[in-house]
């Protein structure tokens, strides 16, 4: 992830986030590898919600992030989701977006859920 540009911060705020996700979610997560065109539903939320989160719309990343998780996982996610959107945002990376319910336009492949 270093090569990539992503700080060393980053890594705990990520894990943490990923890990909250994963240990709350009755199914797998839709969250596609590099070698993919398209990114998943479960993952052009989760952008959203770093993007909102990012861009100080605590409030828009909670809507997202409620999608998955009951109310105690929410806030260690919402905590994480913050703390991930600083570290990218010291190191200049910026998810772009605005407010979360207005979408991203993230390639998505629709997947049933």
């Amino acid at each position: 992830m270093i090569q990539a540009g992503i700080p060393a911060d980053a890594l705990l705020p990520l894990f943490t986030l990923l890990g909250v996700l994963d240990a709350d979610h009755s199914r797998a997560l839709d969250i596609r590898g590099p070698g993919f065109q398209d990114i998943g539903m479960d993952e052009a939320r989760l952008l959203d919600a770093l993007a909102a989160a990012q861009a100080g719309e605590d409030d828009a990343a909670m809507d997202v992030l409620e999608h998955w998780l009951p109310l105690v996982a929410l806030c260690i996610a919402a905590a994480a989701a913050r703390d991930l959107g600083a570290a990218l945002a010291r190191a200049g990376l910026w998810l772009p977006g605005g407010r979360s319910g207005a979408g991203f336009g993230w390639p998505v492949l629709m997947a049933a859920e």
